[in-house]
């Protein structure tokens, strides 16, 4: 019986230690991130290229652009979708050039969108250049 209550106690210790700093490990090649909890309440804009069902359908696709932006494009896992978004921005407005820039590369439904720091860091993938 003295068992199941330190059991207990200690489930329950460790379940709020939990919720008080996350860990995940979005793919076997990115190592375990502790996002702090603070971090859902700063919010963030980033400009979403594309979606697609796979980080390697998305690398193919990206891999027609420069460099230089491919470098800032991070893959994001949202629901069953691997989401392309560059840059991230304190305010939209500093996105609406590379908005203009991405259509003219082609990618017609890219659009600026809120988010959270924690949710960047929660919901990382790879880069888009591997």
């Amino acid at each position: 019986m003295i068992y199941k209550v330190l059991f207990f106690c200690l489930f329950l210790f460790a379940s709020a230690q939990a919720s008080q700093r996350l860990e995940f490990s979005t793919d076997k090649n990115c190592k375990s991130v502790s996002v702090p909890q603070e971090y859902k309440k700063i919010p963030l804009y980033t400009l979403q290229i594309l979606s697609t069902k796979s980080v390697e359908t998305a690398q193919k696709i990206l891999k027609t652009l420069p460099r230089e932006l491919k470098k800032e494009i991070k893959l994001y896992k949202t629901g069953e979708y691997i989401a392309s978004r560059y840059s991230k921005a304190t305010k939209p407005q500093a996105l609406q050039k590379y908005k203009k820039l991405f259509r003219n590369y082609g990618f017609k439904d890219a659009y600026i969108i809120k988010t959270t720091k924690w949710h960047m860091l929660h919901n990382f993938v790879t880069y888009a250049d591997g």
